[in-house]
């Protein structure tokens, strides 16, 4: 008596054509996120950027109209009858005001003697005649920048040293840095969306060949 066997079966399923493309679509996710997270990241470095140089722009601007301003005035130092006379120049004042609406302090020493100006603004820092130096403090509740320079004048026994100092404050220099960072963070934005959807499009586009290969083992069967 012979025995009759049938060969074993494989296991196969049916395979559609749109399971063999789940590969290729998640090949093309992956790759928008990894395009979209380093446009994000483009952006936001962008944008720290340029606020930074703005903020340094603006406080280069304002140093460079303090230190005109305070070498303008201690031009105008000279010496009478053995005292130091001073003239205040309105050009002075008129330069920082062509910045912004910020108050203006000045004060005017001759060998730690007030002339004139605000006694209690803070003391600058000793430098060598001629020398602007830069200081950044707190006065009257408010957050200034300072320029100072000492000059020699030849004043009754020997050459006396006269410190000017002019400060202003920085509400105006804030706005400004203020409305150049919005205006980076605006166009960082902008570039981020465009990046995406650049990065969709092209990664869609380098995906076809893939995809067309997919399709076509899937209409093959198994």
């Amino acid at each position: 008596m012979t025995r009759r066997t049938t060969p074993p079966r494989a296991n196969a399923s049916p395979v559609s054509p749109g399971q063999g493309l789940i590969g290729a679509r998640s090949i093309g996710e992956r790759l928008a996120l990894i395009l979209a997270g380093m446009a994000a990241l483009l952006s936001l470095l962008s944008w720290g950027m340029v606020t930074g140089l703005a903020w340094q722009a603006t406080e280069r601007m304002q140093d460079n109209v303090l230190a005109a301003s305070t070498t303008t005035i201690a031009e105008t130092l000279r010496s009478e009858q053995g005292e130091v006379r001073l003239e205040l120049p309105y050009a002075a004042f008129a330069m920082l005001g062509a910045i912004s609406e910020d108050r203006v302090f000045y004060r005017v020493t001759a060998a730690e003697e007030l002339l004139t100006g605000y006694a209690d603004l803070p003391a600058p820092r000793r430098a060598p005649p001629g020398q602007v130096v830069f200081d950044s403090a707190s006065y009257r509740g408010a957050a200034i920048r300072m320029a100072s320079v000492t000059r020699l004048v030849l004043a009754g026994a020997g050459p006396v040293p006269v410190t000017v100092t002019v400060a202003q404050t920085r509400d105006g220099v804030g706005s400004v840095a203020s409305d150049l960072s919005r205006l980076a963070a605006i166009l960082s934005v902008a570039f981020f969306f465009v990046a995406v959807t650049l990065s969709a499009i092209a990664g869609r586009m380098s995906l076809r060949p893939l995809n067309e290969i997919a399709a076509a083992v899937c209409r093959r069967g198994p």
